[in-house]
């Protein structure tokens, strides 16, 4: 079986194949963590125009790596981590032998950023001697939503304080340690290798009601009640989701017949390209917030089980429930399921709060 990777733009890519140093970094978790690491990419690529710069990455990642000019190849797999793991006998069968293909490759340098102890077995099988990662110290909010362990395995380990929560601070950790001496900023690329970039000036805004986990969903009555408002307001709504999702989406709207209301699910091509002309994107601890912050469109995120200091990219405004319950926080991993009132730390978030974020953006009045 041949192993799978990127072919676009293969022959512009020669180049940093064969360059002096070669770094191979694997983000093998969720579509977050995905764009979050394309900030170490940006760091070590414009830091060195003569590194090449390989990722192993999953399948369904494809567009947020392979078009970047500062990545020279992109190989694929199935990892047993995740929220969708899909991972059985067969996708762990290419697995192995993708680790052997890398491995002969015989990589300068093999970097993640998890601190799961999954992505710190698959560097060390990939190359023992350079394999580098992230230990997350007791007592930091991270350190209990990954599982950690097999830090020995990790001869090049960088340590994240417990009072240094971002996600965004500890990839910028990780390219200060390897030397990077330009900003560990995402960023996304269309086909054509050029950057996603916000062009405000339109009169609509975006809309992401849905997240990988029941705990970080706002209730689709309250999405109805703030696209109302949006609405009255003047203002045109994109709502942005999976072509699974387009069902939730639908029950999210005061009407269904409202022109002034689109539903997008597409590829993520076409979410990173409509991101681009909404005034700002609202949503949830979840991937679009992340990718919105990389194409520099203003975000305002909802958050519910989580410590917004976690995962909040720089500039973003953040809201939450002002009393939250006292599970609260449960770091998405919620004891209240048989409780009279689940997951009140994000379902309780009043729509005012909402639209006093929109009001200090200046993207509604």
């Amino acid at each position: 079986m041949p192993i799978e990777f990127s072919t676009d733009r293969r022959r512009t890519r020669e180049e940093k194949k064969n360059s002096r140093r070669r770094i191979l970094y694997i983000q093998a978790r969720n579509l977050g963590d995905a764009v979050v690491g394309t900030g170490l990419i940006e760091a070590l690529g414009r830091s060195d125009s003569d590194l090449g710069i390989s990722v192993l990455t999953r399948p369904e990642f494809r567009e947020i790596y392979e078009n970047s000019p500062l990545v020279s190849e992109v190989f694929y797999a199935s990892f047993p981590m995740g929220t969708a793991k899909n991972f059985n006998f067969s996708t762990g069968l290419k697995l192995a032998r993708t680790i052997a293909t890398l491995r002969r490759m015989r990589f300068d340098q093999v970097v993640h950023v998890s601190g799961d102890f999954r992505e710190n077995l698959l560097g060390w099988a990939i190359s023992p001697s350079t394999n580098t990662g992230v230990a997350w110290e007791n007592g930091h909010p991270q350190a209990k939503m990954v599982q950690r362990g097999c830090e020995g395995y990790v001869p090049n380990l960088i340590r994240v304080a417990a009072d240094e929560h971002s996600v965004y601070s500890a990839v910028q950790r990780v390219a200060s340690a390897l030397k990077a001496a330009a900003p560990a900023r995402s960023r996304l690329y269309d086909a054509s290798g050029e950057p996603y970039a916000h062009r405000p000036g339109g009169d609509q805004l975006g809309i992401q009601p849905t997240a990988s986990q029941e705990c970080k969903l706002w209730p689709p009555e309250r999405w109805r009640e703030l696209i109302a408002i949006i609405r009255a307001s003047g203002l045109r709504v994109a709502v942005f989701g999976a072509p699974a999702d387009r069902s939730y989406l639908e029950a999210c709207l005061p009407s269904v017949d409202d022109p002034g209301v689109e539903i997008f699910t597409g590829s993520l091509a076409s979410f990173f390209r409509n991101l681009q002309g909404v005034r700002a994107l609202v949503g949830l601890d979840s991937f679009g917030i992340h990718a919105a912050h990389a194409i520099g469109t203003p975000t305002i995120m909802l958050y519910g089980a989580n410590i917004p200091t976690v995962w909040t990219p720089p500039g973003t405004l953040t809201v939450s429930n002002s009393a939250p319950p006292s599970c609260y926080p449960c770091m998405n991993q919620p004891t209240c399921t048989r409780e009279d009132h689940p997951y009140s730390c994000i379902r309780e978030i009043p729509v005012a709060a909402i639209t006093g974020k929109m009001q200090k953006l200046g993207v509604m009045r």
